[in-house]
């Protein structure tokens, strides 16, 4: 008894802190923090006190939640088809065609108004060319849409239209692409559906008697049945319906 009067005369501060430091609670489990793993923890009103901070302090509060992650970019959209044509009408082995803006094809270019070195055809009203030094000089092959539509506007023109293509205004502009397929900027139209390929229901006359009578080809069913049922196949003199 006399010990710890002693000690606490010459220990004031040692004799407050273990009056106040709390009894810590054991967790059910371990709590994961920013920087470690506490088996311990004090209740957040006593972070201050010496014995709580000098043991994972960090745990007294819990771990930010990291935001969630930014959703993926949509896909582009697909896109309508753009035509493809003969650089030269006639010289190439493929047909002229509808094609998907991620093919691969050569590029040729028109313009509206005159660009030095361009050549313009009789009967056409732009300039075309294939590696002028506009273009790089230098030919392109096995574009996509974007990338031909690109090297176009950045030499101050556009892609040749499908009819310019057709009516031979590109050809003979270079690289060695009368031979080959060459986008056009035109636009594919909307996609006509299909006709149906059901056969229409044979019509349905009315006899002389007022019977029904079905004046299409004899089905073996209707052969079999005869006279029976509301519809009957029989060499009738027949009235319209």
């Amino acid at each position: 008894m006399g010990f710890a009067l002693v000690a606490t005369a010459l220990f004031p501060a040692a004799a407050a802190l273990s009056v106040q430091a709390p009894a810590r609670r054991r967790l059910d489990g371990p709590l994961t923090c920013p920087t470690s793993v506490c088996d311990f923890i004090c209740e957040p009103s006593e972070c201050t006190l010496p014995s709580c901070t000098t043991l994972c302090s960090e745990c007294c509060s819990p771990a930010a939640t990291p935001p969630p992650p930014a959703p993926p970019p949509p896909a582009p959209p697909a896109g309508s088809p753009r035509y493809v044509a003969c650089g030269r009408t006639g010289r190439c082995d493929e047909s002229d065609r509808w094609a998907a803006l991620s093919e691969k094809h050569e590029v040729r270019c028109c313009s509206d108004s005159r660009i030095d070195g361009w050549k313009k055809k009789d009967g056409c009203s732009v300039w075309s060319e294939s590696d002028d030094d506009e273009m790089g000089g230098e030919c392109h092959h096995n574009k996509n849409f974007a990338q031909a539509s690109t090297i176009c506007e950045d030499a101050g023109a556009r892609l040749c239209t499908r009819a310019e293509l057709q009516g031979n205004c590109a050809r003979g502009s270079g690289c060695g692409h009368d031979r080959d397929l060459i986008w056009s900027g035109t636009e594919s139209e909307a996609a006509v559906p299909p006709p149906s390929s059901a056969a229409p229901p044979p019509p349905v006359a009315t006899a002389t008697d007022g019977a029904q009578v079905q004046t299409g080809p004899r089905s073996s069913a209707a052969m079999t049945l005869g006279h029976r049922g509301p519809t009957t196949w029989r060499p009738t003199a027949l009235t319209s319906a």
